[in-house]
């Protein structure tokens, strides 16, 4: 069913609204996504319940505004289990996964001003122009720019924010699990962290508390200790 689903979208087509490029889940599959001077590991998906260590080649710059980054830890969140158990629908076999991450930047695009090679950044699960409505009012995981997936649209009558490592039906971008190189289509989704004493173990933890308690933390007034 899955895969059935990514092949109606294919039919459909995507919308219009993306800025970003849609569907690059794995430049091992996409010789115009892929730097072949470089190999990464990558934890990608084959199936209900089948998951495998890849080597496949390093993405490259595919818009001025990309930004590389060289992963030095990630965590595996619960909404991982979904994609695992098939649940997730347009799921493709050898899609990237994994959508919390830190690192270091490795390559930058040309219109990039916010990072520099080698600084230390986290990284949201979401993807975000920082541009359109929804980025402005600091609902980013709203974003309209960043996800044309059709399907997804006609399901619930719009769409949410591209994301990391988490199918097509959510705009279809790479990242990986505890190997080399990733890459996103908005520098806003970065953080630099100059702190040295902060470990990869808290910053792979802040990738998921920060961006789902700040704005739960509007929603309740009862003080939390």
């Amino acid at each position: 069913m899955s895969q059935a689903a990514r092949q109606a979208e294919k039919v459909i087509g995507h919308g219009d609204n993306a800025t970003s490029a849609q569907n690059v889940t794995n430049p091992g599959n996409d010789e115009s996504t892929a730097d072949y001077s470089e190999t990464m590991k990558a934890l990608a998906w084959y199936g209900k319940n089948e998951v495998r260590m890849i080597d496949t080649p390093k993405p490259k710059i595919l818009e001025d505004r990309d930004v590389i980054v060289k992963v030095t830890g990630s965590t595996v969140c619960g909404s991982d289990l979904h994609l695992l158990h098939g649940t997730v629908v347009e799921m493709q076999k050898g899609d990237i996964l994994g959508h919390e991450f830190c690192g270091v930047v490795d390559e930058c695009g040309p219109g990039v001003t916010k990072f520099k090679k080698g600084q230390r950044v986290v990284a949201s699960f979401q993807i975000a122009c920082g541009d359109c409505y929804y980025c402005k009012q600091k609902l980013s995981s709203q974003c309209e720019k960043t996800n044309s997936n059709t399907i997804e649209n006609a399901m619930y009558g719009g769409r949410t924010a591209g994301m990391f490592g988490y199918s097509h039906f959510t705009g279809g971008y790479a990242v990986v699990k505890q190997s080399t190189l990733a890459w996103h289509t908005a520098t806003s989704t970065y953080y630099r962290f100059p702190m040295m004493f902060l470990t990869r173990r808290v910053s792979s933890f802040l990738t998921f508390c920060a961006p789902h308690g700040t704005p739960l933390s509007t929603l309740v007034s009862t003080r939390v200790m």
